[in-house]
């Protein structure tokens, strides 16, 4: 169940994300536009499917924004769209990982939208050229926010190889490998 604190997201991982190991690391500052608007997250679990939080996720639109910028998550999370601005907007995408378009709506409507495949959805608005965001759609809740200072840290991650990745307006450097074993492993996002 996603929790909305002052335009940030935090995601809530499923009970079975406890415990298990944790991927910590820095992501270099010139990899991102915004650091915290980059996310980090493991590629791919073999084998596992995850549900997708029974409770809607917000991308709102407030002054002119969509907020938060970059939006991770779940495949198969809905994501509302209200319009909490004073003015009409027109939400699309042309992303071929979920394209659409909701079409003109008013001051304190919303729009919902369930994101089944994987990939990023750049969100635009066909009133205000000004208007971008992202929602990244993933396989697994092993994903996490970079914090301001550049760290970041994913809990709960279960044994096994995987790859690591970085996602950003600035870069998308090839993933990481990472070995977890029920320990920490680092795994630093360096240089351009």
């Amino acid at each position: 169940m996603p929790l909305v604190l002052a335009g940030t997201v935090l995601v809530r991982l499923p009970a079975a994300a406890a415990g298990g190991g944790k991927i910590f690391g820095k992501v270099d500052a010139a990899l991102t536009v915004d650091p915290t608007d980059a996310i980090v997250y493991v590629e791919d679990v073999p084998g596992k499917t995850f549900a997708p939080p029974t409770e809607a996720a917000l991308v709102m639109q407030r002054g002119m924004q969509f907020l938060p910028h970059v939006l991770p998550i779940l495949r198969g999370t809905t994501v509302r769209f209200p319009n909490a601005d004073r003015v009409r907007h027109n939400v699309f995408s042309p992303s071929s990982a979920k394209p659409f378009n909701f079409g003109i709506y008013y001051p304190r409507e919303a729009r919902e939208l369930t994101f089944d495949k994987l990939g990023v959805v750049t969100l635009l608005c066909n009133i205000h050229e000004q208007m971008l965001g992202y929602v990244v759609v993933l396989q697994n809740p092993f994903f996490t926010r970079v914090a301001a200072d550049g760290s970041y840290a994913i809990e709960g991650v279960p044994d096994g190889k995987y790859i690591v990745g970085l996602w950003s307006e600035r870069s998308s450097p090839p993933g990481r490998p990472a070995v977890v074993r029920g320990g920490p492993v680092e795994i630093p996002f360096t240089g351009p």
